[in-house]
């Protein structure tokens, strides 16, 4: 009878220990973007909001992730200038309107509920192209004509456009026209002309019929991400210090 009460303790004894030794292994937690929800590059208008989801970060031991830390950096022409942290428990996901033309980078960090942070050879980012755009069309095109578009595009001076793309598309979403426009005119409205022909879809090569129609403007940005190091704020008095300062963000 003591024979098994023995080997009961040593079975819950070596049970405990193979427990802690899993919780206390040297794995650190890897923060993760959701590409699905935030795309790697995204290209906003001044003012309008930037998406950004972390909430597919992980530990792969299991451990609960409990705070997430976005550092933002802005390009000044020749290196990244930190702007701002936005960091919580309640910021896995969370948006930003950024208020200037610029070149942004969004830094994600993760902490697990055992203290421990990724390492900075984990860190994962999204890139953030902030420009003006304006773009108008006419409301209604007979069939048979052509139309007129009319745009104004604005960029910080350190990215380039090589080119830009004018989607018509149908009410079942379908494209029917593309028009691209090589090297676009940066700066001052510029005026485009199409002949009101379709060149992709059922209607290829003919006049689109009568109906209801989107007009889309893209641009396609041409640039090199340059490299960054790591100057941001680890205490909460220099982050609200940062925040306080800050114009660049609204």
């Amino acid at each position: 009878m003591i024979r098994y009460i023995y080997l009961l303790v040593l079975i819950i004894f070596s049970s405990c220990v193979a427990s802690e030794s899993t919780y206390n292994s040297n794995s650190l937690p890897m923060p993760e973007i959701n590409y699905l929800n935030t795309p790697y590059e995204q290209i906003r208008d001044v003012n309008t909001t930037a998406h950004f989801d972390g909430s597919t970060s992980y530990d792969p031991e299991g451990r609960q992730i409990i705070e997430w830390k976005w550092d933002f950096y802005k390009f000044n022409g020749k290196d990244w200038d930190f702007i701002f942290t936005l960091r919580g428990p309640d910021k896995a996901i969370i948006n930003c309107k950024f208020g200037k033309i610029g070149y942004y980078i969004a830094r994600l960090w993760v902490r697990t509920s055992d203290g421990r942070w990724n390492q900075d050879s984990d860190v994962k980012e999204c890139v953030v192209y902030v420009i003006f755009h304006t773009f108008s069309t006419a409301q209604y095109i007979a069939v048979g004509s052509g139309m007129t578009f009319t745009y104004l595009i604005e960029l910080p001076k350190d990215i380039q456009v090589k080119e830009a793309c004018i989607t018509i598309v149908d009410e079942y979403k379908l494209p029917l026209a593309e028009i691209w426009i090589k090297n676009p005119v940066i700066g001052k409205e510029a005026i485009i002309e199409w002949d009101g022909r379709a060149n992709k879809g059922p209607y290829a090569g003919e006049f689109i019929p009568p109906g209801t129609f989107t007009v889309n403007f893209k641009i396609v940005p041409f640039h090199s991400i340059p490299n960054k190091t790591d100057d941001s704020p680890d205490t909460q008095e220099e982050q609200q210090n940062q925040l306080n300062n800050l114009d660049e963000i609204q």
